[in-house]
């Protein structure tokens, strides 16, 4: 008998001193942000960075990039080339952009990735307009303001047949 009285005394004293543990519940990510207002916003800078750059406003591009911005750009001779002429000059080293989005994934509410290729157009030193492609992997943070800011960019002058556009 006092055998069991003391298993009994031992199994409630070892729940009693059992600590709550939280209720931890496990929902998407997704179901938690407004995914078509957050594609809309990163179709926003990326219309407004694009925009910016064909219209000459290269003031304007702080608007759509992140203050601890950091872009490493393709390496190959011709990007190198576009941008010592740009140093040159004292400019901006395009003249244009087209880019063109293969995908775009939205990893929480505030930083989203986009994948695409993008032809810049600049003009050489005999006044002829250049074009170089390239494959581009961006990460989106968005904002003090609230607003999606490229942040990170990482491009290559390697432009794969399937993502060529």
């Amino acid at each position: 008998m006092k055998k069991i009285i003391f298993t009994v005394f031992c199994a409630v004293t070892f729940i009693a001193c059992q600590e709550e543990k939280p209720v931890i519940e496990v929902t998407e990510v997704e179901d938690k942000m407004d995914m078509k207002a957050i594609l809309e916003g990163v179709e926003r800078t990326r219309e407004g960075f694009t925009n910016a750059i064909n219209q000459g406003r290269f003031e304007d591009i702080e608007n759509f990039t992140h203050p601890d911005l950091y872009v490493v750009g393709p390496g190959s001779a011709d990007w190198v080339k576009m941008r010592e002429l740009a140093a040159e000059k004292g400019t901006f080293g395009y003249d244009s952009i087209i880019m063109s989005p293969i995908e775009t994934i939205v990893m929480s509410d505030s930083i989203a990735y986009d994948m695409g290729t993008s032809k810049v157009f600049y003009t050489d030193e005999q006044g002829n307009v250049i074009s170089l492609k390239d494959t581009y992997i961006a990460l989106l943070k968005k904002g003090n303001d609230g607003e999606w800011k490229l942040w990170r960019e990482l491009a290559t002058s390697t432009v794969l047949d399937t993502l060529d556009q």
